[in-house]
């Protein structure tokens, strides 16, 4: 089976290719020095993702010096600049305005007359991006000094988006469609706090009496998944179809949604499809197993392997969690002769969804997996992790 999950190679090249312009468009006023031109650029719409910086952050910082380019190959900003003379030394200078201190990079740029990008690992607050829930303006500032000369700073006013809009997909400046949809391994996290009181929960109500993942058969690793959407159901999560972002790209470029923490779902009982699917992979993959979250047009579902070498899957549809009647918190716990797993409401629900969204799957995701096309993808939680993906932390 294909898998579409973004490489951190990928990811670079795509930073590289759509976020900075291929010409300067503003010549610097005062021309006094070597640098003939240089500009500012701010890539994704002129919008910063603190998704994505969270998301990234964790990878050790691809610095990259090609032909034409310096510095993070994963930064959101850069500078532009255009030579005269060769070999000229400048120091390019970044900061936003409480969210990233002033950073800089050296760099000597060895042949005239062609346009280099210079990006700095920019240093940011990476608990106040984690605080951001609604859009808001905010400054970058940007400076060059070249042998040694200062050429002044220029500013641009970009937007900070909500720490819970996830990007997923951009048009780069030549029409390419570019995919960032492993991006919604980010909001799988299965260190939160909530997720070992979900595991306590189940054991309290016993639809297994332990979780081991793929210690043993098929049977038993559904078993303990529907362990877990037992426990959702007596906390009464119920679907809700909100996904609207906290803004709309200004040109139209970058799609994205909103997508709910773990605490947030739970606290306010109701998950769309994208929070109920990356709530349950949390768990699953705390417990052993291996969870898949299924993209297609307008919906998500989670898939999980039922065995360690992920020769067979299955799915789950959990925005059918609050359909039907509903355990309470407080009906009795299960047991082998009183109230058994199998002849349970909640398990027989449990099994409608487990069939509706295998279906979906072989229908309407299967033939499309290796068409190319981005709008049906597989994102697999542990490659995702391998790849550098990593959990947005909660402040």
């Amino acid at each position: 089976m294909k898998h579409h999950a973004l490489s951190l190679v990928m990811m670079s090249v795509l930073l590289i290719t759509v976020g900075y312009p291929q010409q300067a468009t503003t010549p610097n006023a005062q021309f006094t020095s070597p640098i003939s031109e240089w500009e500012p650029s701010f890539q994704f719409d002129g919008e910063l993702y603190p998704s994505f910086v969270l998301t990234m952050g964790g990878n050790s910082r691809a610095m990259r010096e090609t032909a034409r380019f310096f510095g993070d190959s994963l930064a959101f900003t850069g500078v532009t600049l255009r030579t005269s003379v060769p070999n000229v030394r400048v120091r390019v200078s970044i900061g936003i305005d409480g969210l990233a201190d002033v950073s800089n990079y050296d760099a000597v740029l060895p042949d005239a007359g062609v346009q280099y990008t210079i990006a700095p690992v920019l240093r940011y607050n990476t608990v106040q991006l984690a605080r951001i829930n609604q859009s808001r303006p905010a400054t970058a500032v940007y400076s060059v000094v070249v042998n040694g000369m200062e050429l002044g700073s220029k500013t641009r006013s970009i937007r900070v988006r909500s720490v819970n809009d996830v990007p997923f997909r951009l048009i780069a400046i030549d029409g390419s469609i570019k995919n960032l949809s492993p991006l919604f391994a980010g909001y799988v996290n299965e260190s939160h706090p909530y997720v070992q009181s979900v595991l306590q929960a189940a054991l309290k109500y016993r639809a297994v009496d332990h979780f081991d993942g793929y210690q043993e058969n098929a049977a038993i690793v559904r078993k303990q998944v529907f362990a877990l959407w037992n426990v959702f159901q007596r906390a009464h999560v119920h679907y809700s179809s909100t996904t609207t972002a906290s803004a709309a790209s200004p040109k139209g470029k970058v799609f994205s949604q909103s997508v709910r923490f773990i605490d947030e779902t739970i606290r306010e009982q109701q998950a769309n499809c994208v929070d109920g699917s990356v709530l349950f992979a949390s768990v699953l993959y705390k417990i052993g197993i291996d969870p898949v979250l299924v993209l297609l047009p307008g919906h998500m579902f989670v898939g999980y392997y039922v065995d360690r070498q992920h020769r067979r899957i299955e799915f789950l549809e959990t925005t059918l969690l609050g359909h039907g009647h509903q355990p309470s918190q407080y009906n009795l716990a299960f047991s082998p002769v009183l109230h058994p797993v199998e002849t349970s409401e909640s398990y027989r629900q449990f099994m409608t969804a487990l069939q509706y969204a295998n279906q979906e799957y072989q229908q309407k995701v299967a033939p499309h997996l290796t068409d190319g096309g981005m709008q049906y993808q597989l994102i697999d939680i542990r490659k995702a992790r391998e790849q550098g993906i990593n959990a947005i932390p909660r402040p």
